[in-house]
């Protein structure tokens, strides 16, 4: 029996969470269609990285904040929409998940005739962007047959009279991280600025001296952007100017994030806005306690005196006092860990998850 066709449009080049959630929902939904994955012709990655599906690169827009860029953004567009278009046409595809809201082919498909299902998902706050964000959103909202929300959080940013879909990225419970082999406190995120290594490098600075044997690591990648790269550089400077100067490593990106939660501590997350966050869940699902700020999607994934703490926006100095409350108490700790785990399992499981998709995409 053939399989129904789905594409899922990313528009990515870099890995992103983003682009994981989409290879996420194409491995769970490779049983039952034929997933294929569209990505950037910038895209570096191989195609050997993601098996469980087809990959088309094509030449997509992407509308930058220069006035050339804003010049030529619409002929882009169009071009872009087309050759989408085109690939769904070939393929006789007839489901298309638009992988988030300011991804406007979703639109050009719909005004060159496509007939098919399209789902839009909305992964960031569209009030980030301004008068062009609604325009986006409105866009999305008139072309797509149902808008997904990542999170609660970012359906309370559309607005009222917007009807949506809150669907939670699901999670393989992996298997449980080796107990912790010292005092590494873990902050996995890409190099951006508003993420909050810099907090965590402060507060961390704060506490060195009492805890001198506890370590703050961070893995992640600029993206190859030169901005994110001028961050990490400050990033360094940083570190390197405090009492925890010997005990702070900027590590690069890591494909596998099981591989760095495996003996550590605890984990951080200190961004300024999140929709929701992979990487609070990766670590709560591998037993780790966490201290993250109160930005949005992160309090869905983490209960405050439960699974970790939630600390304010910027607040150094709770962010500080959490993190030697943690290195003080291993067993709170450790209970912190299994409480999150526990509570992964139940909320974000994959068979969920799952469900939910089969839905959205009438795969049932």
């Amino acid at each position: 029996m053939t399989k129904p066709k789905l594409f899922l449009f990313t528009g990515a080049d870099q890995i992103t969470g983003a682009l994981v959630s989409s290879f996420h929902q194409a491995r769970v939904l490779s049983d039952v269609a034929e997933v294929t994955l569209i990505l950037s012709t910038k895209c570096r990655m191989s195609s050997d990285q993601f098996p469980e599906c087809k990959v088309i690169l094509l030449p997509l827009a992407r509308a930058g904040k220069s006035l050339g860029d804003l010049i030529v953004y619409p002929a882009a567009l169009l071009r872009s929409g087309w050759h989408l278009w085109r690939a769904l046409k070939r393929a006789g595809c007839d489901r298309l998940l638009i992988n988030d809201f300011y991804f406007a082919e979703g639109a050009i498909v719909r005004l060159l005739g496509y007939r098919g299902r399209i789902v839009t998902w909305v992964r960031i706050d569209p009030k980030r962007y301004g008068t062009v964000g609604r325009i986006w959103l409105a866009l999305a909202r008139w072309s797509a047959n149902e808008l997904v929300v990542v999170s609660n959080f970012i359906a309370r940013q559309l607005p009222s009279d917007y009807r949506s879909t809150v669907i939670h990225d699901g999670i393989t419970q992996p298997a449980e991280s080796l107990r912790a082999v010292g005092q590494q406190l873990l902050f996995v995120g890409n190099y951006i600025e508003g993420k909050g290594q810099a907090e965590a490098i402060k507060a961390f600075h704060w506490i060195a001296k009492r805890f001198p044997d506890a370590e703050l690591v961070f893995h992640g990648g600029d993206m190859g952007l030169a901005k994110n790269r001028d961050y990490r550089a400050g990033l360094e400077r940083l570190a390197a100017a405090g009492a925890g100067k010997d005990r702070i490593h900027l590590l690069g990106f890591v494909e596998d994030p099981n591989e760095v939660y495996n003996g550590a501590y605890a984990a951080l997350n200190f961004s300024h806005s999140e929709s929701f966050s992979l990487t609070c869940l990766e670590a709560s699902a591998h037993g780790l306690a966490l201290i993250v700020t109160r930005c949005g999607g992160p309090e869905e994934i983490v209960e405050d005196g439960v699974t970790g703490y939630l600390v304010p926006v910027g607040d150094i100095d709770a962010m500080a006092a959490r993190m030697a409350e943690l290195l003080d108490e291993p067993a709170q700790a450790a209970a912190l860990g299994k409480a999150g785990r526990r509570i992964v399992a139940e909320r974000f499981s994959i068979p969920q998850f799952r469900n939910n998709l089969l839905r959205i995409f009438d795969l049932g």
